[in-house]
């Protein structure tokens, strides 16, 4: 059996396994190519989960905001579609381009990739805002939080009459399901915020995401949010579905188109190879695709993650793997307000704690001597992969393993 794995490479790699070996051959939902995307979006918004169509969400003279995140799946060009219908559905109801601005956040990179801002396509660029969560006078007080804390929003969505949410449900195996990244909170909250909730991920994971839940339906309902559309990524760094409605709804039933993205599994393998098919392969991703494997793989068995990886911080990341105490290095980086830091540190722990006592082989851009120093081992290229295989007596294999998340 022949299976093929990208891995931003120029050609796949070339896996051989016997059917026997093969215990899953995992992939998400496929994207809808440019065309469907439209028709599908066109009929979501006109027919909602829940609540009015678009066009009956607003009245003449509204000053609408439409907030977006900038890593949108599809990047520029889903951009390009969403804004052209909600504009459509907004004009509609009778608002004037002049009382439609469009206000993106910048990515969560704590919690994935590095990312710059997006390209915008042409006409975009006059329309769009891009809020700066670390200057205090772009945002406005919101609530307290149940701790009586003050919550701060982008001033923008406080001040518009009607806001349009627009989120991403990605599904992040490092944090086990739903990630925060996409999302209106904390996206569109101020520098410290995002900065605490990465502190408390690095001590509470899982009671961190449940309050992080709580808070970002208070801040919807808070908001008066009525409209939300919401993005499922598919293959590709496609959209995979569209959903619009309520809040609540539009939530409920994105987990349900998202479950592609988490595949049940009969048993876990001895060998996991895992594929990330970005070219811009970071810490984080990694740290994903092990998540993912990791679910996949015994604990005493091996992952082998196939990626474009060139580079790794010479940081936290670097020293644990060389023998530093983790819990020293994330207690330290703790204390810090440097967002770099904070995000190496909680990437570094949510490594450690996927991989445990598996062993970790990477097929990469890294050189054998700058992996093997970090205790990692060193795969050359299909052949090398393809003797893991033939050693093993499982296997299972994850396409664009950074964005699934298996369970059994």
């Amino acid at each position: 059996m022949n299976i093929d794995l990208d891995y931003a490479a120029a050609t796949p790699l070339a896996l051989a396994a016997s059917s026997s070996q093969l215990v899953a051959n995992l992939r998400g939902p496929a994207g809808l190519s440019q065309a469907e995307g439209a028709i599908t979006l066109a009929e979501t918004l006109s027919r909602p989960l829940s609540g009015p169509p678009l066009a009956q969400h607003v009245v003449p003279g509204d000053r609408v905001v439409i907030a977006l995140p900038a890593d949108l799946p599809g990047g520029g060009t889903t951009l390009e579609l969403v804004s052209q219908a909600l504009t459509d559905g907004l004009a509609a109801g009778g608002v004037v381009p002049a009382d439609i601005s469009m206000l993106v956040a910048p990515p969560l990179d704590l919690l994935g990739p590095d990312q710059s801002l997006p390209a915008l396509p042409a006409g975009l660029a006059e329309k769009v805002h891009y809020f700066q969560p670390e200057t205090e006078e772009q945002t406005a007080y919101l609530l307290a939080d149940a701790e009586g804390e003050p919550l701060h929003l982008a001033r923008e969505l406080v001040d518009a009459d009607v806001v349009i949410a627009v989120e991403a449900f990605r599904i992040d195996p490092a944090l086990s399901g739903r990630s925060p990244a996409g999302e209106l909170w904390p996206g569109f909250g101020r520098q410290d915020r995002r900065l605490t909730m990465m502190r408390s991920l690095l001590n509470a994971r899982r009671p961190t995401l449940e309050a992080w839940r709580n808070l970002a339906t208070a801040v919807t309902d808070q908001l008066g949010l009525l409209a939300s559309l919401r993005l499922v990524p598919g293959s590709g760094d496609l959209v995979a579905g569209f959903t619009f409605g309520f809040p609540a709804d539009s939530t409920r039933h994105s987990r349900k188109l998202a479950q592609a993205w988490r595949p049940a599994i009969p048993q876990q393998a001895a060998l996991t190879i895992a594929g990330i098919n970005t070219p811009d392969c970071t810490l984080a991703t990694l740290t994903r695709a092990v998540a993912a494997a990791a679910r996949t793989t015994r604990p005493d068995g091996t992952i082998c993650v196939a990626c474009s990886l060139a580079g790794l911080p010479d940081g936290l990341f670097t020293s644990w793997r060389r023998g530093e105490s983790l819990f020293a290095i994330t207690a330290d980086a703790a204390d810090s307000d440097d967002p770099l830091i904070l995000g190496e540190a909680l990437q570094t722990s949510l490594f450690a704690r996927a991989l445990g006592n598996r062993r970790l082989v990477l097929c990469s851009g890294l050189d054998e001597e700058t992996v093997e120093d970090l205790d990692i081992g060193h795969a050359d290229g299909p052949d090398a992969v393809n003797r893991l295989i033939q050693q093993a007596d499982s296997l299972i294999v994850l396409h664009e393993a950074d964005r699934l998340c298996p369970r059994r």
